[in-house]
C-alpha cells in the first residue's frame, strides 16, 4: 500500500479584521496544484483535533486547515463564545482562499461547536464559501440551550470544561487565583451537587471564567442576545449546499431536524444533492450504535457507513465539480431502530406519513410504572385527573436520552437507557399501551398536546416516548419539554393562573423506531429531570438569578377528558421495504 506523503506547517498565523492572530495546522499533499480547502475552527485545541480525517482528506486532495478560535489554546484574544465567530469565520475563509496552495473554493466540516462555527460563518456570506457539514449541531443554539424553554445542565458542564484553557492563562498571568484549579476539580467529580448551586449566576467559576454562560443565564427569553447568533435567522437567504448528520439521541437532534426541514422549504424541490440528512442510533458521545441496555446491530456505527467517505464524496461533488453520483441519491438515510436497517427517503417525515394520536387514560392514578395509565387510539370519555407533587428540591434523576451528561458512574447517561427505576417515583406518571399484535413503524417528528393545571405561577411539563420490551426494559427513544410560561412563545412569557387549565404543546423532536409484537408504547410525564434540566423553581421569577431558599412545590395535574383530550401524534408508516 503506497503511503501519500502530508505536509503538515504548525502554527501558521492568520490576521483578523482587528489585528488579532489566530493559529491553524495545514495539512496538504506535498508539490500539489491549488487545491479546495476544508477548514474547521475548533475551540478544543487543533493538536487534538485533526483526527484520521485531516490526513484522508489531504491524501484525497484537500488543504484542511484547522484553527483555535479566538482565545483559545494558540490563537491569541480573549475567548467570548460565538459571538466572534460571524467574523472571525467570514476572515478565516477569505484569507484560506487567497493562498497560494488554495483553488479559491472553501468548505467548512466539523461538529459540536465546530459545526456552529460554520453555521455563524454562513451567515456572512463570505463569498469563497461554497459548501459546508455540520455534525451534531445547530444554526440556533437557544432551543438546545433553553429546549421548550427550560435550561440544558449540560451546556454549564460544557461551558466550563471550555474555562480550563481560559484559567490557566489567568493563573499565569497572576490574575486568578491558583486554587480555582482544585474548585474545578471539585465541580467535576461532584458535578451534581455543583450544578445545584443557587444562585447560579454566582458561582465562581462562572462568574470569573464563562461570560458567555452569564449571558445566556441572564437571557432566559429568545432576543436579541439570541438572535445575533442565531444562523436560523438567515436561513431563508443561504444558498449554500448542505450536509447534515445527527443521532437519533443527541442533543442537537430537534435543530438539526428543522434546519433541514427549513432550508428543503425555501429552496422547494430537492433534487440535486444541496441539502442532504443523514440520522443514525448515536448519542454526542457515542458512535457506534452500542449502548448498556441495547445494542443495535453491525451497520449501526458511524464507521460502518464510512461518514467520513460520505463527506468526502460531499466535498468532491460541490467543491470539485467530481460527478460522483451525489445529485441523484436520496435526500434523508436514517436507521429505523427495532428493525435496525437503514432507510432512505425524499423527504423528512417520509411523504407516506400519517399522523396519528394516541390518547392518554387513566382512573385518577397513573403514578409509577405500576399505576393505571393506559395508552390507546381511542379519545377519552370523562376520566378523573392524574396529580403528583414535585419539589424541585428532589428532582425526577435523569437516566439517558438526547443528553449531554458525563457518565454515571462507569455507564454512559446518554442513548436508549431503561427508566424503570425512574418509573418506580410518585412523581412520575406513566401511560402504557397494550402489548403490540403487529409491528408498528413510526418515523418523523413526535409532537404532544397536554392539558393541565399547577398550583405554582410556573412549571415544566416533561414527557417521554419509551418503548418497552417484553422482558420490561422501559428504553426512552425522545423526550421533551416546555416550561409553562413559554407555551405560546420563547419571546415573551406568561405566567400561569393557579389551578387554570391550560393547553401545553410538547416538542418531543424525532425519533424511528419499530414497536415490534410483545413490545408496548409508554408516554412518561413528568416536572423534573435533572441533571439535564435546572429544576424550574415554581416562583416565576429568572431561575439562574433565584436562591435554594426560592424553591417551592408545586401541585400538578394532568387532564385527559373528552374536553381536555390529552394526546401525542405519533408518524406512524404503512409497511415499505428497507436496506
Amino acid at each position: 500500500m503506497t503511503t501519500i506523503p502530508i505536509l503538515t506547517e504548525h502554527n501558521v498565523e492568520i490576521p483578523m479584521r482587528d489585528g488579532t492572530i489566530l493559529r491553524a495546522d495545514l495539512y496538504r499533499k506535498q508539490d500539489a496544484p491549488p487545491s479546495p480547502v476544508l477548514l474547521a475552527r475548533t475551540p478544543y485545541s487543533k493538536n487534538i483535533s485533526a483526527g484520521e480525517f485531516a490526513h484522508r482528506a489531504a491524501a484525497h486532495g484537500y488543504v484542511v486547515v484547522i484553527q483555535d478560535t479566538r482565545g483559545r489554546y494558540d490563537s491569541d484574544g480573549s475567548t467570548n463564545m460565538l459571538t466572534d465567530e460571524r467574523d472571525d469565520g467570514y476572515d478565516t475563509i477569505e484569507w484560506a482562499a487567497a493562498q497560494q496552495w488554495s483553488s479559491g473554493v472553501v468548505g467548512m466540516f466539523g461538529s459540536s461547536y465546530v459545526g456552529m462555527t460554520q453555521w455563524l460563518a454562513a451567515m456572512e456570506k463570505p463569498p469563497h464559501l461554497k459548501a459546508i457539514a455540520p455534525f451534531f449541531t445547530t444554526p440556533n443554539f437557544y432551543p438546545v440551550a433553553r429546549q421548550g424553554g427550560g435550561f440544558q445542565s449540560a451546556i454549564t458542564l460544557w461551558s466550563l470544561g471550555l474555562s480550563v484553557d481560559v484559567m490557566d492563562r489567568h493563573i499565569q498571568a497572576g490574575s486568578a487565583p491558583a486554587e480555582d484549579k482544585d474548585v474545578f476539580t471539585t465541580f467535576v467529580e461532584n458535578y451534581r451537587d455543583a450544578l445545584s448551586y443557587r444562585p447560579a449566576i454566582a458561582h465562581p467559576l462562572i462568574k470569573r471564567y464563562t461570560p458567555w454562560l452569564l449571558e445566556m443565564l441572564r437571557h432566559p427569553d429568545y432576543d436579541d442576545y439570541w438572535k445575533q447568533i442565531s444562523a436560523s435567522e438567515t436561513l431563508p437567504d443561504l444558498d449554500l449546499p448542505i450536509l447534515h448528520l445527527v443521532g437519533w439521541f443527541d442533543l442537537f437532534l430537534g435543530m438539526t431536524v428543522d434546519s433541514y426541514n427549513d432550508l428543503g422549504k425555501t429552496r422547494g424541490k430537492q433534487m440535486t444533492g444541496d441539502n442532504r440528512l443523514i440520522i443514525g442510533p448515536w448519542s454526542h458521545s457515542s458512535f457506534t450504535g452500542v449502548f448498556p441496555d441495547i445494542q443495535f446491530g453491525e451497520r449501526s456505527s458511524m464507521l460502518a457507513i464510512d461518514s467520513d467517505g460520505i463527506m468526502l464524496r460531499f466535498f468532491d461533488y460541490w467543491l470539485r465539480n467530481i460527478d460522483n453520483g451525489w445529485a441523484v441519491e436520496p435526500n434523508v438515510q436514517y436507521f429505523l431502530m427495532g428493525d435496525n436497517v437503514w432507510k432512505t427517503t425524499e423527504k423528512w417525515p417520509p411523504a407516506e406519513t400519517l399522523m396519528t394520536a394516541m390518547y392518554l387514560h387513566s382512573g385518577g392514578k397513573a403514578n409509577t410504572l405500576h399505576g393505571d395509565g393506559t395508552l390507546n387510539w381511542v379519545c377519552p370519555g370523562e376520566e378523573l385527573e392524574d396529580r403528583y407533587l414535585c419539589d424541585p428540591r428532589l428532582p425526577v434523576p435523569t437516566r439517558g436520552g438526547q443528553t449531554l451528561l458525563p457518565p454515571d458512574g462507569e455507564s454512559e447517561n446518554s442513548g436508549p437507557l431503561d427508566q424503570q427505576q425512574i418509573e418506580s417515583r410518585l412523581d412520575v406518571l406513566c401511560y402504557t399501551s397494550e402489548p403490540m399484535a403487529e409491528p408498528l413503524e413510526v418515523a418523523g417528528p413526535i409532537t404532544a398536546t397536554l392539558y393541565a393545571s399547577s398550583s405554582a405561577k410556573d412549571t415544566d411539563w416533561i414527557m417521554k416516548l419509551i418503548d418497552v420490551y417484553p422482558d420490561g426494559r422501559a428504553l426512552i427513544l425522545t423526550e421533551g419539554i416546555v416550561r409553562s410560561r413559554y407555551r405560546h412563545s420563547f419571546e415573551k412569557q406568561e405566567l400561569l393562573e393557579p389551578e387554570q387549565v391550560y393547553e401545553f404543546p410538547i416538542d418531543l423532536w424525532a425519533t424511528a423506531n419499530v414497536f415490534l409484537p410483545g413490545h408496548r408504547i409508554r408516554v412518561e410525564i413528568s416536572s423534573s429531570s435533572f441533571p439535564r434540566f435546572e429544576p424550574n423553581t415554581h416562583t416565576g421569577g429568572v431561575i439562574a438569578e433565584e436562591g435554594a431558599a426560592d424553591m417551592m412545590p408545586a401541585l400538578n395535574r394532568i387532564y385527559h377528558s373528552e374536553r381536555y383530550p390529552s394526546h401525542i401524534l405519533l408518524p406512524v408508516q404503512p409497511a415499505t421495504p428497507s436496506i
